[in-house]
C-alpha cells in the first residue's frame, strides 16, 4: 500500500520496527518479518500521527512501552508485551497526554525502572517541550522555546534534552537537565 511516511523508529532492542503514515494507523513490524505488520496500533487519531517513540526496557523491566504523537495534539501510550500475540487486537493503551496546543513533532520516553520514574519528553509546534509522567500523563515541566519545534533530542540515560534553538528562537543547539529543565549550555 503507498502512503507517506512521517515517522519510523525501531525500538531499542532493534527487534521491533514502527512506521507511521499518512494512512492513519501506525504498522509494527519484527524485524525478522518486513512483509507483513506483526501489529496495527491505532490511536483513533483524527490526524497525522508525525512522531513514534520507544521507551526500551531493562532486564527488571516485563514490558517496554510506546508512543504515537502527531497533529491532534495528543501522545497515546502504549503497553507493548513481545510474550503476547497481539496480531487479533490492539495493544493496551495506558493513557494519553494532552499538555500541547498544536501539533507535536517529537516524543521519547525513558524506560519503565528508570531513576525518576516513567518520564516522557514531547516537542511540537506550540513552541514548547513538555516533561510529563507516563504514569500519571501530568506534566513535570514546561520549556518554552522561542520557535516552533520540530524535533528534540534526549540522551540514552534520559538526563539531558537538545532543543535545536534557543529561547529566543535562534539557531542555536541548547542542552537542558530533563530533571529541572534547566538549561545547562
Amino acid at each position: 500500500k503507498s502512503m507517506q511516511v512521517y515517522a519510523c523508529e525501531f525500538n531499542p532492542s532493534g527487534s521491533l520496527l514502527a512506521l507511521s503514515g499518512s494512512d492513519g494507523p501506525t504498522y509494527i513490524f519484527k524485524t525478522n518479518n518486513f512483509t507483513q505488520p506483526f501489529q496495527i496500533v491505532d490511536a483513533k487519531f483524527t490526524r497525522l500521527t508525525l512522531s513514534v517513540g520507544w521507551s526500551g526496557k531493562s532486564a527488571s523491566d516485563e514490558c517496554e512501552f510506546f508512543a504515537m504523537a502527531g497533529q491532534d495534539k495528543i501522545c497515546a501510550v502504549f503497553r507493548v508485551d513481545e510474550r503476547v500475540d497481539h496480531t487479533a487486537g490492539q495493544w493496551d493503551e495506558v493513557g494519553r497526554f494532552t499538555g500541547h496546543t498544536a501539533a507535536i513533532y517529537s516524543v521519547h520516553l525513558s524506560p519503565p525502572s528508570h531513576a525518576n520514574g516513567r518520564v516522557a519528553v514531547s516537542a511540537g509546534y506550540d513552541r514548547n517541550i513538555c516533561i510529563w509522567s507516563y504514569d500519571t500523563f501530568t506534566e513535570l515541566r514546561k520549556i518554552t522555546i522561542g520557535a516552533a519545534m520540530h524535533s528534540v533530542a534526549v540522551t540514552p540515560d534520559f538526563v539531558f534534552l537538545c532543543s535545536p534553538c534557543n529561547a529566543k528562537g535562534e539557531r542555536c543547539p541548547t542542552l537542558f537537565e530533563i530533571a529541572t529543565g534547566n538549561e545547562v549550555m
